[in-house]
Parts: structure tokens; C-alpha cells; sequence
């Protein structure tokens, strides 16, 4: 400010302070760009729909305004969470573009593996046992069962997780469901019966297995059964 060279008022110069600052002071509203996140690793088999989440895909300064996926399988969607259904096996990069409301873009890529359903183990039904307890209070005696059914695959494993679901008949009639454990096996148990004479027949029959990722295979459409005789004549 003031004229060039020396004077009394002013020096050498005195500077705007308020136009330096506005030079040095950084531009505001500077934007950053979106931060994409495509979830996963995902997993399918062939001919069912997998289920991708962009949702914790996230803008620091605005908000995300458009979605993109790749699936890696020539297939594409603008939908937050998304579907898409795999005919092929294989491991597949699926790729997921984020946009904000400046047009600023992010990236992220996941895989997804799918198993071909032809391939998926089978489940079935290997093995239906029915054993019997009984116990004495005062002059009374009660006696139950308890069932133990095996699920194996294709390739004579154990398999976890299967449901299996069935019915008692005979000597009691109740329903039971229970979940296979590491070895494959699931116990159930019916109620207890006053014993009263002669011989009693615990039947179980299971008549449902099913499990999320696994098929059933078609023997299950004829479900096993075992059945118990109990002659409790000593026992009266």
C-alpha cells in the first residue's frame, strides 16, 4: 500500500494483510471422494441368486449417489444390494463404483466363489437307531426312547447343520426337530410312558432333512424309520 519507495506514513510498505491471507488461505469445499466397499468374500452355487452389500460403502463430505457392480460374469446392476445368479462355477472378482454428489468416484473389488450344484454334496439319511431307558418311582415304572439319526454326504462324511425333523408313534405320540453336530449325528428324545403290561414299540420316523447349502438327495423322500419292542413282563 502507499506510493513506491520511502515515505513517513508507510516506509517501505505495509502489507494487506486481509488480501495475504485470502492468497495463502487454502480454497474451502475442497471434496473427498466416496469410499466404496463391496462386503464379501461371498460364496453360491450355480442357478441361486447371491446376495451382494454395498451399504457400508460411505462420503465423508456429501453422500453417495450412485452404485455400480461389476459381477465379473458380464452382469451389472445399479442397486445398493444387489442379486445376481452364477451359471457357471468358478471363483469370480466382482467389482463395486461408488459416486458422490460431486461426481467423485470410489472403487472396491471382492470375490465371490460358486460351486456348481451338480458338484454340491448330496445328503442323505444313513442311519436310524432307537434305544430305550426306563426308570422305577416307588411301584411305578416310566420308560422313554431317544432316537440317533445320521447324516452323511455323498462321499460318506458327516455332515453339520443338517435339520432333521420327525415323529414318535406307538407308544407316544410327539414331535421332535434338532440340528446335526461335527459328527453328523442328532438325538432325539421321546416323552415317557407309564409302563403298565405287555410289550411297548417306540417308532420313530423321520420325514424331513434339510439343510441351507447342502441338496437333499431324493431318498429322503421315503423317510427311514426304526422301531423298539420292549417286553417289560419282568419288570411289572
Amino acid at each position: 500500500m502507499g506510493t513506491s519507495g520511502w515515505d513517513q506514513y508507510y516506509g517501505y510498505g505495509l502489507v494487506n494483510a486481509a488480501a495475504a491471507l485470502e492468497y495463502i488461505t487454502p480454497t474451502s469445499g475442497e471434496n473427498n471422494p466416496p469410499v466404496a466397499d463391496s462386503g464379501g468374500p461371498y460364496t453360491g452355487i450355480t442357478g441361486t441368486a447371491v446376495t451382494f452389500d454395498g451399504s457400508a460403502s460411505s462420503d465423508s463430505d456429501g453422500s453417495i449417489v450412485s452404485y455400480e457392480w461389476d459381477f465379473g460374469d458380464g452382469n451389472t446392476s445399479s442397486d445398493m444390494n444387489p442379486e445376481n445368479t452364477y451359471s457357471a462355477a468358478g471363483t469370480y472378482t466382482i467389482t463395486l463404483m461408488v459416486a458422490d454428489d460431486e461426481n467423485a468416484v470410489g472403487t472396491d473389488t471382492a470375490s465371490v466363489e460358486i460351486t456348481d450344484t451338480s458338484s454340491k454334496n448330496e445328503i442323505h439319511i444313513s442311519d436310524v437307531s432307537v434305544e430305550t431307558s426306563s426308570r422305577t418311582a416307588g411301584k411305578n415304572t416310566f420308560v422313554s426312547a431317544k432316537s440317533v439319526v445320521t447324516i452323511l454326504d455323498n462321499n460318506g462324511s458327516p455332515v453339520e447343520g443338517a435339520t432333521v425333523s420327525g415323529f414318535w408313534k406307538d407308544a407316544t405320540r410327539d414331535l421332535d426337530s434338532a440340528v446335526t453336530g461335527s459328527d453328523g449325528k442328532v438325538t432325539v428324545y421321546s416323552d415317557e410312558v407309564k409302563y403298565k403290561s405287555g410289550p411297548l414299540t417306540f417308532t420313530f420316523t423321520v420325514d424331513g432333512v434339510s439343510h441351507s447349502k447342502v441338496i437333499v438327495s431324493h431318498g429322503t423322500e421315503t423317510p427311514q424309520r426304526e422301531q423298539k419292542h420292549i417286553i417289560l413282563e419282568s419288570m411289572k
